[in-house]
């Protein structure tokens, strides 16, 4: 008997749930939205308790499916020099191939050591939405490598 009621009840629901699917919609969304914090939490909790699964589980699917990455990679450095004004700052040649981001007071290094591209390029999207990206701008190869050049014999002359 217990069976049949809780067959009856599962029909029940179900029934229930697709004449009203569209009012349990919106009081979901509702309720999501008044409890986002909460949600958050509780999500966050969750993925602490199975942090290794999650991350042993994105190594297996990045390491299967390296493309989506490299794919990610080219939009979101894309996306930088477009924000750091798509050509070099000196010499105004737009083409992507060649341009590489400057750090303008230096620093570049230590940077790169400390984050990762992605990182970095990250970083730079967020500045570039506060309007705060005068740290950075874009420079060709040629222009790049002059630039260093010159800082490093100046570091040079400077030790002598």
């Amino acid at each position: 008997m217990i069976e049949s009621k809780r067959a009856y009840f599962q029909k029940y629901n179900e029934e229930y749930r697709e004449k009203n699917r569209e009012k349990l919609n919106l009081h979901n969304k509702i309720y999501r939205e008044q409890n986002k914090e909460i949600l958050r939490k509780k999500a966050h909790e969750r993925y602490l308790k199975k942090r290794e699964y999650y991350r042993q589980k994105g190594k297996e699917w990045r390491a299967k499916n390296p493309h989506y990455q490299q794919k990610f990679a080219r939009k979101t450095r894309l996306k930088v020099l477009e924000c750091l004004g798509g050509k070099c700052a000196l010499c105004g040649i737009p083409d992507n191939r060649i341009l590489q981001i400057d750090h303008i007071n230096g620093g570049g290094t230590k940077e790169r050591n400390q984050l990762s591209t992605m990182t970095v390029y990250r970083k730079i999207l967020k500045l570039c939405q506060e309007e705060r990206s005068e740290n950075y701008q874009l420079l060709c190869a040629n222009r790049h490598l002059i630039k260093e050049a010159a800082r490093l014999g100046e570091r040079r002359n400077d030790a002598s």
